[in-house]
């Protein structure tokens, strides 16, 4: 069973450090937002496939993929025709599925806290991000689904050749460094707004 946020934060306050607010994203709103995203991906590659069904049946010489479908399993060519698109969805296929989980995980692995001092981010029980209030950018609420938000207050600088932005989920989502998936998304921006504001008056 996990433990609760609380008790999971109280482990690394520094002394005299007290909490103010402790929460978790919610993960199941997180992997269907990212499910909805990739379907409509395979929408947009369905024009794609037609296209290439008239290219490749096209290249064995007939006018159209139903004229050549009764003659096309017979062409020995086709074995690699066939095999090429399989080995292809499956290998898509493994990687989504792998995807799909260390996205869950990650999820899972997350606590958020709002401190009289700080802002935290943990991944299990330890601190991946620590935020005082100095480094705290205006917070910005992203709408990851009805009811829920990301409160965004920092961006992490990408390299013009760095090629994890497209192909790992995980650290996109690390890119945006906030509190995810928060059905009081608005209060949480309040609190941290009024944590920056307390610096800044004293």
């Amino acid at each position: 069973m996990q433990e609760s946020a609380e008790t999971v934060v109280s482990r690394v306050l520094e002394p005299g450090e007290k909490i103010v607010w402790t929460g978790r994203p919610n993960m199941q709103v997180c992997l269907d937002a990212r499910a909805q995203r990739r379907g409509r991906s395979r929408i947009l590659l369905l024009p794609l496939t037609f296209l290439l069904a008239f290219w490749i049946t096209g290249s064995f010489g007939f006018s159209s993929p139903l004229a050549g479908l009764h003659n096309l399993p017979f062409e020995p060519r086709f074995l690699w025709v066939v095999a090429a698109p399989a080995l292809l969805t499956l290998a898509i296929r493994i990687l989504w599925l792998d995807d799909h989980s260390r996205m869950k995980r990650y999820f899972q692995s997350l606590t958020y806290a709002i401190t009289d001092r700080r802002l935290l981010i943990l991944e299990g029980n330890q601190i991946s991000a620590a935020y005082s209030p100095e480094q705290v950018h205006a917070p910005i609420l992203r709408q990851r689904a009805p009811g829920y938000s990301d409160v965004n207050f920092d961006e992490q600088s990408v390299r013009p050749n760095d090629l994890r932005i497209v192909q790992d989920p995980v650290y996109r989502e690390r890119r945006q460094v906030g509190f995810k998936a928060l059905p009081n998304a608005e209060e949480i921006q309040q609190r941290i707004a009024l944590l920056v504001k307390s610096i800044e008056v004293t």
